[in-house]
């Protein structure tokens, strides 16, 4: 493993955690609606 691919898995972590966040939110907002 080099540093780079590690840095990238990082990243993708990172990214993939806030997106997932931002869905949890989002289906909670919808489900407010209801």
């Amino acid at each position: 493993m080099t540093l780079l691919w590690l840095a990238i898995l990082i990243l993708l972590t990172v990214l993939g955690k806030k997106m997932s966040n931002q869905a949890i939110k989002n289906n909670q907002v919808l489900i407010a609606k209801l």
